[in-house]
């Protein structure tokens, strides 16, 4: 499907790994001119470089969405670099693990101030360059955790229910200046990190419908698409994509009755 991208300058932060990677790569094959941050120059190089060996023109510069002066130096980057800004994709985020009353106060300000301030920072400076581009459509990453308290997942799930809310103000405020502003809730997904760390994926693939985890590509695509004219009249909204999880109360019971 040709998403009329072709052209289209896209940002992703957080885009050396991950879901922020999947979209990137998915930008690029739709024709968007691609840019990603990361904080790690190593994991930039390396990005980059397999974006090279597959063919796909993505450039990368170093950034923290933590630092304000660190964002508005990447924003003029783009700018200089690609002249224009129509996507941006804020999608760099901090996981916590632990008790949420537990946690050291220096690790909830860290999560906060990467998974909702973080977003606000480029979303702010974003903004201004994404008007004189004559618009355009942020999407914030959220989680499927920002509704459903994951117990034992500290400040993460209260960062991206406040990501959610953010998402709907910044839609209010920027749609006169032609930005539209979603955000999107993957459940799990089978990215390296995620994969690594949690040894009872056929479990989890039970917890939904469709009985499978999520790829990266599937979050990449559907991103892909809020970002694109195809979804026009789409903004102020957060899109679970989730695989149903959550949604009924015994997801088994359509594939027991087979």
């Amino acid at each position: 499907m040709d998403l009329g991208l072709k052209g289209k300058v896209a940002l992703v932060t957080g885009g050396t790994l991950g879901i922020g990677y999947a979209c990137a790569r998915v930008l690029a094959q739709e024709g968007a001119r691609v840019a990603i941050c990361g904080r790690d120059q190593a994991h930039l190089d390396a990005a980059l470089a397999q974006f090279a060996k597959d063919g796909l023109d993505v450039r990368g510069h170093v950034a923290n969405v933590r630092d304000t002066d660190s964002v508005a130096t990447l924003m003029a980057w783009v700018e200089k670099e690609f002249g224009a800004l129509h996507i941006l994709v804020s999608n760099a985020g901090h996981g916590s693990l632990g008790a949420a009353l537990e946690l050291d106060e220096a690790d909830w300000q860290k999560i906060l101030d990467t998974n909702l301030s973080g977003p606000w920072r480029c979303g702010k400076l974003a903004a201004p360059l994404m008007a004189r581009s004559g618009g355009g459509v942020i999407v914030n990453m959220s989680s499927m955790s920002s509704r459903v308290a994951f117990t034992g997942q500290g400040a993460y799930p209260v960062s991206k229910a406040g990501l959610n809310s953010l998402t709907k103000l910044m839609a209010s405020e920027l749609a006169a200046k032609g930005i539209r502003v979603v955000a999107v809730a993957p459940g799990y997904t089978t990215t390296e990190q995620f994969v690594r760390k949690r040894p009872n994926l056929d479990e989890l693939s039970r917890s939904t419908l469709l009985r499978r985890l999520a790829t990266p590509e599937e979050i990449g695509k559907f991103v892909a698409f809020l970002a694109s004219d195809a979804a026009a009249y789409a903004t102020a909204e957060v899109f679970e994509i989730s695989g149903g999880a959550f949604e009924v109360r015994d997801p088994d019971w359509s594939w027991d009755r087979r």
